[in-house]
C-alpha cells in the first residue's frame, strides 16, 4: 500500500525497510538504519524485531525523507511510525484468526477495559506459524523458511488527575524460523545441471549431487541434511509520564528498555558433505547476536492552541551489542564482539502561523555519539596468536529543517521543505583483517541534504483525498555493505563501505476517491531514481571480466542504480461494500506492480529481475455494527512468480543463482475472520 517503501533484503540479520529507493543494505552490527521505526513515541534499535509483528496495530504512519530533527541519527532516509492500541475505560474485546492454503496460521486477540476508576489495561497476544516455501529434499520433504512467532503486550494507563497520564508497557515477541544452507544445496533458479561442484574431489555434475534437481524459475527444492536456525527474542518495558503544565504545555518522560537476542545455526554447507576436497565434519557456523537496548527522552510540547506551538526535548540512547561468532572447520574463525553506542541529543521543532494561510515550520537537532568496540580472535591451533584489539570514536553532528506552508483554503495547501542531518560514523565490524593489526578505522559519516515541494488536498466535498510531491535527497559518503564471493578457495569478503555520492529522486503520488457512501478507489504511485553517482574503485562481481569492464579487479559503476529498487511503483485498490438487511457483502482488491531492480551493489546481472505485477482479491460478509467479518481471500491470484532477491554464486563450474522468496511470490488463499464484542 506504501509504493514508497522498499522491502528489507533477505539476509542473515533483521533490516528496517528503506524508503524512497535508498535500501537498507547495510547490515553490519552497530551501523545505523536509514529508516527509523518509532512504536508509540519510542524509536527502535537497528536490530530489534520489535515491530516485526505487532496485533493490536491501529494504524501506520510513513514519513519519507529525513525525519533527524526528532528522531535521530537512525532516520536519515525516513521514519515508519506505529501507534498500537491504547488502553480504554470502555471495555472491548477482538478476537481474530487467519488460515491459508500455503499452511499459514495465524490467531490474535485484543482485550481493554477498566480496572479501576483511574487504571485501566489492554492485552494483546498473537500466535503465528507458516511452514515456508521451500523444501528440503533431504529431509523428508521438510518445509523450511517459514517462521513460528507468538507474543503479547500488556498495557496498564493510570491518570489519577486530569494533568497527569502514566503508561507501562511490557512486551515479549518469540520467533523461530529455518533457513537454507548458504554455500551446496541451495535454491538454484539457474545454472547448467551438468555443471560440478568446486568441493567436491569426484567432479560429479549437479545432477548427481542432487538426484531429482530441477533448476527452473520457479523451483522451491534445496539439499541439506541440516536445515540452519535462527530464533528471535524481544522483551522489555516502556514507561511514559505525561503532565499538563498549563500555558508552557505538556511536560513528558519516556522510559524504555528491550533485550533482544537472535541465536542463529548458519549452515554453512548443505549437500554434498562426502567426498570433499578438505575432511570436514563440523559444517555450521555460531553467531549469537544480542542488544540491550535503553532510552530516556525528556519532552515539552506547547499547547495547539496559540500562533506559535513548539516541541523541545532531550534524549539519551544507549546500545550494547554482543555477537560472538564461530566457524571452526570451514575458514575457520572463532571471535569474540561487543560493541555499543551510547547517543545524546538535544531538539527543538517550532511552528509559527504567521498569518491565516502562511506558517513556517524551522527544527534542529544536535546528536554526540559515543562509539565503542572490542574484538578478541580465540586461537583454534596452539600456533595461533592470541590477539585481542578495541577502539573507540566520538562524534557530534547538527542537523535541521525549515519547512513553509500556504493554505489556500482548509483542504488545499502546498508546502516546501529543506532538510539536513547526517548518520554519523560507523565502524565495520567484519573487516577482520584490519582489526587483527590494530583499531579500526571508523568510516565518514553519511550526509544527507533533502528538498520537498508538495500539494495535500481534499476535493469534491472532502470524496477525493490528492497528495503529491517532488523530491530530491542527495548522499555523501553513502554507507553499505560490500560482498565480494570469490570462488571456494578463498573466504568471502565482507565490508562496509562509505562511497562518494548517492542521489534518490522522483515525485509521489497518493489518492482516494470515496465514489459513494460504499466504494472507495485508491491509486498510489512512486517514481524515483535512486542512483551511484560517484563510487570510486568498486569491485567487480563475480566471474566479471575485462570485456564486462573489470580492470585490475575495479569497475565503474558510476550512474547505475541502487539495488533493491524499482524505479516505478504503484498500487491500485477498490473495495466495495453492498449493504443487504442483516449485513453487508464486502468485495476489493488491490493491483501492485513494479518496475525491474536487480540485487547486487556491484550490478552483476544475473540478479536482475524483472518487472511484475500481482493482484490481490477478497470477498466476505460483515456485520452491520462493525463486530465481525469473515473473509475467502487469494494473493497473487494469478501466480505472477517473482523474486524478492537474485545472488550469483561461484561454487560450481558454471554459473548459477541462488534465489529468495517473498511471502506472496506463489499464489495462496485463505480465511480471514474477526470478531468483536
Amino acid at each position: 500500500m506504501f509504493p514508497t517503501i522498499t522491502p528489507t533484503p533477505l539476509g542473515l540479520n533483521p533490516l528496517n525497510p528503506g524508503l524512497r529507493g535508498i535500501a537498507p543494505i547495510s547490515y553490519q552490527i552497530g551501523v545505523p538504519a536509514q529508516t527509523g521505526i518509532v512504536v508509540d513515541d519510542f524509536p527502535q534499535s537497528t536490530f530489534s524485531t520489535l515491530a516485526f509483528e505487532l496485533a493490536d496495530v491501529e494504524r501506520v504512519e510513513v514519513f519519507a525523507g529525513p525525519q533527524s530533527t526528532l528522531s535521530g541519527r537512525n532516520a536519515a532516509g525516513g521514519l515508519i511510525n506505529f501507534v498500537t492500541r491504547a488502553p480504554s475505560s470502555t471495555p472491548d474485546h477482538r478476537f481474530g484468526i487467519e488460515q491459508t492454503t500455503d499452511n499459514q496460521t495465524r490467531a490474535t486477540a485484543f482485550m481493554t477495559g477498566p480496572l479501576s476508576t483511574t487504571l485501566d489495561y489492554s492485552l494483546s497476544t498473537f500466535y503465528n506459524k507458516w511452514d515456508g516455501p521451500l523444501i528440503n529434499a533431504l529431509r523428508n520433504n521438510e518445509r523450511i523458511g517459514g517462521f513460528d512467532s507468538y507474543g503479547g503486550r500488556l498495557k496498564l494507563r493510570w491518570e489519577p488527575t486530569d494533568q497527569l497520564s502514566t503508561t507501562l508497557t511490557g512486551f515479549y515477541i518469540y520467533d523461530t524460523h529455518k533457513t537454507m544452507p548458504i554455500i551446496g544445496g541451495q535454491l538454484l533458479v539457474a545454472g547448467d545441471p551438468k555443471s560440478t561442484y568446486d568441493f567436491d574431489t569426484l567432479g560429479r555434475p549437479l545432477t548427481q549431487l542432487y538426484p531429482g534437481l530441477n533448476i527452473r524459475p520457479a523451483n522451491n527444492v534445496v539439499y541439506s541434511p541440516e536445515d540452519g536456525i535462527t530464533v528471535n527474542k524481544d522483551v522489555g518495558g516502556t514507561f511514559r509520564a505525561d503532565y499538563k503544565g498549563g500555558g508552557l504545555g505538556t511536560f513528558s518522560s519516556l522510559t524504555s528498555y528491550t533485550h533482544s537476542s537472535e541465536p542463529r545455526t548458519d549452515v554453512f554447507i548443505g549437500a554434498p558433505r562426502d567426498n570433499l576436497f578438505a575432511p570436514i565434519n563440523d559444517f555450521d557456523a555460531h553467531v549469537d547476536v544480542n542488544s540491550k537496548t535503553f532510552s530516556q527522552e525528556l519532552r515539552l510540547t506547547s499547547p495547539d492552541d496559540k500562533p506559535l506551538t513548539y516541541l523541545a526535548g532531550l534524549v539519551y540512547m544507549n546500545t550494547d551489542l554482543h555477537f560472538p561468532y564461530s566457524r571452526l572447520q570451514i575458514f575457520p574463525v572463532d571471535w569474540d564482539r561487543t560493541f555499543s553506542t551510547a547517543s545524546y541529543g538535544a531538539f527543538i521543532r517550532g511552528t509559527y502561523k504567521f498569518s491565516s494561510s502562511d506558517s513556517l515550520t524551522v527544527g534542529t537537532r544536535y546528536q554526540y555519539d559515543r562509539l565503542g568496540y572490542y574484538w578478541k580472535f580465540t586461537p583454534l591451533s596452539p600456533t595461533d596468536p592470541n590477539t585481542t584489539t578495541t577502539g573507540s570514536d566520538r562524534y557530534g553532528f547538527l542537523a535541521g529543517e525549515i519547512s513553509y506552508k500556504h493554505d489556500f483554503n482548509d483542504n488545499l495547501n502546498v508546502y516546501f521543505t529543506h532538510a539536513r542531518t547526517e548518520t554519523g560514523r560507523a565502524i565495520d565490524m567484519e573487516d577482520n583483517a584490519d582489526a587483527v593489526r590494530g583499531p579500526l578505522t571508523p568510516l565518514a559519516s553519511s550526509k544527507v541534504q533533502s528538498y520537498e515541494v508538495g500539494l495535500k488536498s481534499q476535493l469534491f466535498d472532502h470524496k477525493l483525498t490528492l497528495n503529491a510531491d517532488v523530491f530530491r535527497t542527495n548522499y555523501q559518503h553513502f554507507q553499505f555493505t560490500s560482498v565480494e564471493t570469490g570462488s571456494l578457495g578463498s573466504v568471502p569478503v565482507i565490508h562496509l563501505l562509505s562511497i562518494g555520492r548517492v542521489r534518490s529522486q522522483g515525485i509521489e503520488l497518493t489518492t482516494l476517491l470515496r465514489a459513494t457512501k460504499d466504494l472507495h478507489l485508491g491509486l498510489n504511485l512512486a517514481y524515483i531514481n535512486a542512483d551511484i553517482l560517484d563510487y570510486p574503485g568498486a569491485g567487480c562481481f563475480t566471474r566479471q571480466t575485462l570485456a564486462t569492464g573489470c580492470v585490475n579487479g575495479i569497475q565503474n559503476v558510476d550512474g547505475v542504480s541502487l539495488p533493491f529498487h524499482s524505479k516505478l511503483k504503484f498500487t491500485a485498490t477498490v473495495d466495495y461494500s453492498i449493504p443487504l438487511s442483516s449485513f453487508n457483502v464486502d468485495l476489493g482488491g488491490f493491483y501492485r506492480y513494479q518496475s525491474s531492480q536487480h540485487s547486487d551493489v556491484l550490478n552483476d546481472p544475473r540478479t536482475f529481475m524483472d518487472g511484475y505485477g500481482t493482484v490481490n482479491v477478497y470477498a466476505g460478509l460483515s456485520g452491520k455494527d462493525g463486530g465481525w467479518n469473515v473473509q475467502l481471500f487469494v494473493n497473487n491470484l494469478l501466480n505472477k512468480l517473482y523474486y524478492a532477491e537474485l545472488t550469483d554464486i561461484d561454487v560450481f563450474s558454471a554459473p548459477s543463482t541462488v534465489a529468495y522468496y517473498d511471502r506472496s511470490s506463489f499464489r495462496y488463499g485463505g480465511i480471514r475472520a474477526n470478531y468483536r464484542f
